[in-house]
This record gives C-alpha cells, sequence and structure tokens, in this order.
C-alpha cells in the first residue's frame, strides 16, 4: 500500500507534495550518480524522453486514483497529482543541478514553495 492510499480521511485541501515524495527522496538520494546519468541519457535521446514521459503520466495518473480513493473529488484529485509530479520532477532537476551539495527532499521543497510563490495572488496596486 502507497502513502498516498494509507490515508482514510478527506483531505481538506489537495495536497501539492505527495507524501510519497520523501520515501522516493530517501531512495534517490543513495542513487545520486546513476540519477544524473539516467537524466543525461533521457535529455540526448528523444525515445527514451518521450518514453519517460509516458512513465510520469502514468505515474499522475496513479496518484489521481488514490487520491480519489481517499475521497478527493474530481478535478482536484488529478490536479493535485499531475502538480505533485511536477513538483517531484522539478525537484530532481534542481536537486542533479545543485550536485554533490544538494539534498532532495529539500530540492523537492524549494520547487513547491517557487510553485506557491507563484501562485500567490499579487496585492492589488
Amino acid at each position: 500500500m502507497s502513502a498516498l492510499e494509507a490515508g482514510t480521511s478527506k483531505p481538506k485541501k489537495p495536497p501539492i507534495q505527495p507524501k510519497c515524495s520523501a520515501a522516493a527522496a530517501v531512495l534517490l538520494e543513495e542513487r545520486r550518480e546513476f540519477a544524473g546519468r539516467r537524466a543525461a541519457a533521457i535529455a540526448a535521446n528523444a525515445g527514451l524522453h518521450e518514453r519517460e514521459l509516458l512513465k510520469l503520466a502514468a505515474l499522475a495518473a496513479a496518484s489521481a486514483g488514490a487520491l480519489r480513493n481517499r475521497g478527493l473529488d474530481e478535478p482536484a484529485a488529478t490536479l493535485a497529482a499531475e502538480v505533485g509530479v511536477t513538483v517531484f520532477k522539478g525537484g530532481v532537476e534542481r536537486w542533479l543541478a545543485a550536485g554533490a551539495s544538494g539534498r532532495l527532499a529539500q530540492s523537492i521543497h524549494e520547487t513547491s514553495d517557487e510553485l506557491r510563490t507563484m501562485l500567490t495572488p499579487l496585492p492589488d496596486a
């Protein structure tokens, strides 16, 4: 059972950063060198890039299904899942760009904060 499926109560707001991000961060932290080589190979090959996009779409669909199973209605479940996958992907990219000093969980958090800042309404001038 995934971290998303484990919850039983209906979320008050769609979770922008799924709980599974932290678990994935722990696993990927140990494989930074491989993740960097993998990202470079995907960037250099159109077929691999297309395959990666399909995998991310499947992850978003599975996440949306888990959120619906927890009681989150549409379109919020799909939106939260899509945003969560996008934040995770952006966090991984940020982490790899940071080099050896970066931490994946921190990079995901920073990416989430950046998105939140962009979506915060500006005060009327």
